[in-house]
């Protein structure tokens, strides 16, 4: 509103004004239904602190030599490519890659391993991209402990919305998968958590033995099996996703195999390679 006050032209200046008040609106009802569903979340996970203590000797000093977890390996090396198909059965433009590096950072005194997320046309179009940083503890549970995320257009950043690392401004550690995920069925958790930016859970539903009806022209790669983890996420940022949230599901040895989102969209596993040339 002071942006708008500091307009010579009145006309320009009454306009923007009232484009600001009708946005302040939307913004405080954003507001009052992101405290509603953390209410609803804090419900489910209990009042106390979100302080999962972390501590150096707890964690595997690197993946190069332990990456054992059943539902999120994470061998340097591997891709994941990922088709995108629409409710009505139309290909996406958009091909999606999970690719794990060898890159190293420390954080909050543990070693992490690098793994880029990238979203790209099927013409090579760079639309999104994120460098997540993963760490496995000593009993095989994979966290994450902040990325680094970039949105193009035309081959330009636009925004870094989403980016975040551990120990910086409050924000804290996430569990990416548990080791025994069966273990922890009906049972909701945090992925990562930096207040405001991303506060993202998901909830073990269990085991299914099939995967949901893939859209025509749609078949996961020969070596993928079950029986496959079903999980859902979903963030108090985003209200609407408590009830309906993005469902996921992870076949063994290979990670993520399938998304759906709520309006039927689905992204399934094209191909996975494990390359010897591994990316750094």
């Amino acid at each position: 509103m002071g942006t708008c006050r500091n307009l010579l032209d009145e006309y320009e200046r009454e306009e923007c004004l009232a484009i600001s008040k009708i946005d302040r609106n939307s913004r405080l009802n954003a507001c009052d239904e992101q405290f509603k569903a953390r209410n609803d979340v804090c419900g489910e996970l209990g009042e106390g602190a979100y302080d999962p203590g972390i501590s150096r000797r707890h964690f595997v000093p690197s993946f190069k030599s332990l990456y054992g977890n059943k539902y999120f390996p994470l061998k340097p090396g591997l891709l994941l490519t990922y088709r995108r198909v629409s409710p009505n059965g139309n290909e996406s433009n958009l091909r999606s890659f999970f690719d794990v590096t060898n890159q190293q950072k420390v954080i909050c005194g543990v070693t992490c391993s690098g793994v880029w997320t990238m979203t790209r046309t099927k013409e090579g179009e760079l639309m999104q991209s994120a460098l997540h940083w993963y760490a496995q503890d000593q009993e095989g549970n994979v966290w994450c402990f902040g990325e680094t995320a970039q949105n193009f257009d035309q081959g330009l950043i636009v925004d870094v919305s989403g980016s975040w690392s551990a120990g910086e401004k409050g924000a804290v550690p996430g569990i990416a998968m548990y080791a025994d995920p069966d273990t922890h069925t009906g049972k909701a958790f945090r992925l990562q958590f930096s207040l405001g930016k991303v506060e993202n859970l998901a909830r073990i539903v269990g085991m299914v033995d099939k995967l949901p009806l893939l859209r025509k022209n749609t078949k996961l790669p020969e070596n993928v099996r079950g029986p496959y983890l079903h999980t859902q996420e979903f963030s108090p940022l985003n209200p609407a996703s408590l009830a309906r949230p993005i469902a996921k599901f992870y076949a063994p040895g290979v990670g993520l195999v399938l998304t759906v989102f709520p309006d039927g969209t689905q992204e399934a596993l094209l191909k996975k390679e494990e390359r010897l040339a591994v990316k750094n």
